[in-house]
């Protein structure tokens, strides 16, 4: 089967198809770049829109602006800027939106069923972003290339997360925090080898993900708005990058979507709301605290709250993340009404200039006083890898791990 260059079907000898007597294959209504045909009204159904390859328009408007500098996005009813020549729209939308359902769906299922091992994480990434990007796109390659940037990314945000010690905890991986040179050169890679799969450009990929990773880092997002407007801005800034590079627009703004999503974001503290139930508060505190890698890596502290459900059981909020010094566990707050019991936090990494291997109890300021001015329980994960409990009723500190 032939196609013009807009996509509509013509015969074996190029001439085109005549409109009453349309050509109609037998054996599958997929045609021009794995859409589905719908053949007795002349268009195409990209998913995301309805397409006309009579006219090369889509039958209602793009909801993003792919390319700020590029004029032709703004004409947000034409197809691939109008150059089917070179590009190809797999979903009939901006495909970092995809990532975004991605990213919050493998959020929710790592919680979920408690993945913690980071094989199984980097797993549940690539199964989800695929499946999500080939459901909304029908397209095999568009679905790979996606799982396989989610799968990088999050594998690549495991390894900032920390190393596994000789006791059999995770502790500071040292080198590998935000702008660092290993940092750097993984997201590189990561985005040359997505790009390459995608039939772009490796070196324009290894800049989208290297420099995008330098001049991006928007951060953990503190609401569904800023998560969005984070990830078109680090879209926008790995685009920009990769047409500087020589490559294409589209794959580097993917890069840098997917690398705020899957890396930066999941990384800098979770905070989503979650339904684990633990039997009792020093299992919630231990598994909410597994957090301490990620707060070891990035140097700055992570917390939330302990509370017990009306059945019995306990659970955690955030955890949330604050500044190198200190954070708020109250920031992450429980429902209304629910009857808080204790409160978990971390130090990040080490630094001489403070013991963080303890409970913080200064001049009536600290974890300690936090602790009695809230009448609760305190949990720490320290630098070292060890997890303490202050007892506030018996006011006494104990090593739980």
């Amino acid at each position: 089967m032939a196609y013009t260059a807009f996509g509509q079907r013509r015969k074996g000898d190029w001439r085109a198809s005549d409109p009453l007597l349309p050509i109609i294959p037998a054996l599958t209504n997929r045609g021009f770049t794995g859409h589905e045909h719908i053949d007795e009204m002349g268009f195409i159904h990209m998913n995301g829109r309805v397409y006309d390859p009579q006219i090369g328009r889509f039958l209602s408007a793009d909801p993003y602006i792919q390319d700020p500098h590029n004029t032709q996005s703004y004409n947000r009813y034409s197809y691939v800027i109008n150059n089917p020549l070179k590009y190809t729209d797999p979903s009939g939308n901006f495909l970092f939106v995809l990532g975004f359902i991605s990213a919050v769906a493998t959020q929710a299922v790592i919680y979920a069923i408690g993945a913690q091992l980071l094989l199984a994480q980097i797993a549940i990434a690539y199964a989800v972003t695929y499946s999500v990007t080939y459901i909304a796109t029908g397209s095999g390659k568009a679905a790979q290339g996606a799982g396989l940037a989610a799968g990088l990314f999050m594998g690549i945000g495991g390894l900032r997360g920390g190393k596994m010690g000789i006791d059999g905890k995770m502790h500071y991986n040292p080198g590998w925090e935000s702008g660092s040179m290993k940092t750097l050169a993984a997201h590189g890679l990561a985005g040359g080898i997505v790009q390459d799969r995608m039939g772009g450009s490796f070196g324009a990929g290894f800049l989208a993900g290297s420099l995008g990773s330098y001049f991006g880092s928007s951060g953990k997002s503190g609401n569904t708005n800023e998560m969005i407007i984070n990830t078109a801005r680090e879209a926008v800034i790995g685009g920009t990058i990769s047409v500087v590079g020589g490559g294409k627009f589209s794959n580097g703004a993917q890069t840098g979507a997917f690398r705020y999503l899957f890396n930066e974001n999941m990384r800098h503290g979770r905070t989503f709301s979650n339904s684990l139930k633990f039997k009792t508060q020093h299992d919630a505190a231990i598994y909410a605290l597994s957090i301490n890698s990620t707060s070891i890596s990035e140097n700055r502290e992570h917390a939330g709250l302990i509370y017990r459900n009306s059945d019995g059981s306990y659970l955690f909020t955030g955890p949330i993340a604050g500044t190198e010094k200190s954070v708020d566990p109250r920031n992450a707050p429980a429902p209304n009404g629910a009857n808080v019991t204790a409160y978990y936090h971390t130090h990040g990494a080490y630094d001489p200039r403070y013991d963080g291997e303890y409970f913080s109890n200064t001049n009536g300021r600290g974890d300690i006083p936090f602790a009695k001015d809230h009448k609760m329980d305190g949990y720490l994960a320290t630098p070292m890898g060890k997890i303490k409990y202050y007892d506030y009723a018996n006011d006494v500190i104990k090593v739980l791990q």
